[in-house]
């Protein structure tokens, strides 16, 4: 309904016919798309009343891009606007017993990215899963973001998703700093150029954290991570799925991977595809870690 909702045809007082009726029984809100305006103004539907009255509601995911335009195409139509971004702030501060949030595929600026930090900190504190895919948040709007939190914020915090968001070596060093301290099982940094360096920095931390899923794909890595990337590979005592994909580690990394990962006994799945690694020998390692499979 709301993916189809024209901003031009809200009505306040006949969403709170709706939500006293349905609000009880919603506990997952996904919103894929949202109707841009027709008018002068760039807003879209607002969250801040729809979100206030959803006291069930503990998943939310939701875009602010347009999928279906047409002819009626203007610059900012598929954007999230600055009263866009002030009115999900106000509902998410009202969402107490959310546990996971997803904002794909939106443009947020400084003032945005820091809003949402308070937000997520004052009304969300059992989030457990952040999803901040395809956000052009970039290093700048990473400090932005971690500078308004506390080492209280975001303790219960398992899974973090940052695909995609034009980050560098500079944000890989306050990632780490940030979930240092916290239970992450999931994190994904995929698509993201942090270089070998920044790798490394991710890999000094992970060894501390009860990781089980970690996507490093497409990071711009090279076979310089090699003496710590074998490391992680050996001492791995948590970490089931491990995405290395699209960075460019070479035969001779390869080599060296299938020698020692015999050592490792927890690891499920090592993704390797396109890593200048030949194929006969990726499919020799996938072949030792599948004795792993069978292993709780």
């Amino acid at each position: 309904m709301l993916e189809n909702l024209e901003p031009c045809n809200y009505d306040q007082e006949e969403m709170q016919r709706i939500l006293e009726i349905a609000a009880p029984y919603i506990e997952e809100l996904n919103i894929s798309c949202l109707q841009p305006s027709m008018d002068d103004k760039t807003d879209h539907v607002p969250f801040d009343f729809i979100l206030s009255n959803l006291t069930e509601l503990n998943k939310l995911h939701v875009s602010y891009i347009a999928k279906k335009i047409g002819t009626n195409f203007y610059l900012g139509c598929s954007s999230m606007s600055p009263n866009d971004a002030t009115n999900l702030c106000r509902g998410l501060q009202k969402t107490y017993d959310l546990l996971e949030f997803c904002l794909h595929s939106t443009k947020l600026d400084l003032p945005m990215i820091k809003a949402f930090a308070r937000s997520l900190d004052k009304g969300c504190p059992n989030l457990t899963s952040l999803n901040l895919t395809n956000c052009c948040v970039g290093d700048n709007g990473f400090v932005e973001f971690i500078q308004v939190l506390s080492s209280e914020s975001f303790v219960n915090l398992k899974r973090l998703i940052l695909t995609n968001n034009f980050f560098s070596q500079k944000t890989a060093l306050y990632l780490s700093k940030m979930i240092r301290n916290r239970r992450i099982e999931h994190l994904d940094i995929s698509l993201n150029p942090i270089g070998s360096e920044g790798a490394a920095t991710i890999f000094s931390v992970v060894h501390k954290l009860p990781i089980k899923f970690l996507n490093i794909s497409a990071c711009s890595i090279t076979e310089t991570i090699e003496k710590l990337l074998l490391k992680l590979l050996v001492d791995n005592k948590t970490l089931f799925h491990f995405n290395i994909s699209n960075n460019e580690l070479g035969n001779e990394l390869g080599m060296n991977i299938y020698r020692i990962i015999g050592f490792n006994k927890v690891l499920k799945c090592l993704d390797l595809r396109n890593t200048n690694i030949q194929t006969k020998l990726r499919k020799d390692i996938t072949s030792v870690l599948f004795q792993n499979k069978d292993r709780l």
